[in-house]
């Protein structure tokens, strides 16, 4: 195997044409060319006959995430080498794919199915930016690699939405006793602290206090049983943003 295997490879998924390929270059004997044939090859080129000895970066699952027109993804317990998609959208859909370097083995291409679908991949080390997107879109297949070389294996994927600002959602019940759930989104992965004051300023509960991934709904309980009937304010912060509301105890 060698570079101009892959580009050809690149060649025939972006066209749409890989039927005279297929014997050649289907590494894992699956029927079809596509982005885990092209992870395996660069792997064989850099590693060799070695290219199945580390299988400690192998990520078990693929977490999908959009996110302020951002298309993002993220291993879970490793890395992700390679990743194919096909989207669904508007007339005024558009991306723009992570930067990638033919000299380092790295690959990317966008192959316009029809005006609504397009199919894309990034071949690229520890990948975690897709690309940029703007206008709304569906993702409806999908194949996301990890590994290189014999180690490449295609992993179960999971896509998520994440919100594009931090948000404390309204409690409910309010007014309770003694118990309310709340609510939170999270755009981003940091730092995010909850606390309750009463009226007077004093804090009287911590909630949430540490870094955080992120996600779009994250729920947890406030039980002010020790505490006397009253309004109460908590305050959220997070991803650079802080938020107030106001709970009323009724016992």
């Amino acid at each position: 195997a060698n570079v101009t295997d892959i580009v050809l490879i690149v060649g025939g998924i972006i066209s749409g044409d890989t039927s005279d390929l297929l014997c050649s270059s289907d590494m894992n004997q699956d029927g079809m060319l596509n982005v885990t044939d092209i992870v395996f090859l660069v792997g064989n080129i850099i590693n060799g006959a070695d290219s199945n000895n580390d299988t400690s970066s192998l990520a078990t699952d693929a977490i999908i995430k959009i996110t302020n027109n951002q298309l993002l993804v993220e291993g879970i317990n490793g890395e992700i080498s390679g990743i194919q998609l096909i989207l669904t959208h508007g007339y005024d859909f558009e991306i723009i794919l992570e930067d990638t370097d033919m000299a380092n083995l790295e690959f990317s291409g966008v192959r316009e199915i029809n005006q609504n679908t397009t199919e894309i991949f990034v071949v690229k080390d520890n990948l975690k930016r897709i690309g940029v997107t703007s206008g709304e879109y569906d993702i409806t297949s999908i194949i996301a690699v990890t590994g290189k070389g014999e180690s490449t294996q295609e992993i179960s994927s999971t896509v998520i939405e994440l919100p594009e600002n931090f948000t404390l959602k309204p409690a409910y019940p309010n007014p309770f006793n003694p118990t309310t759930t709340l609510e939170l989104a999270i755009p981003e992965a940091g730092y995010v602290s909850v606390k309750v004051y009463n009226l007077v300023g004093q804090e009287v509960a911590t909630l949430v206090d540490g870094v955080m991934d992120a996600t779009p709904s994250y729920t947890f309980q406030w039980n002010a049983g020790s505490l006397s009937s009253g309004v109460y304010l908590v305050r959220a912060e997070g991803a650079g943003q802080v938020t107030t509301q106001k709970l009323m105890l009724i016992k």
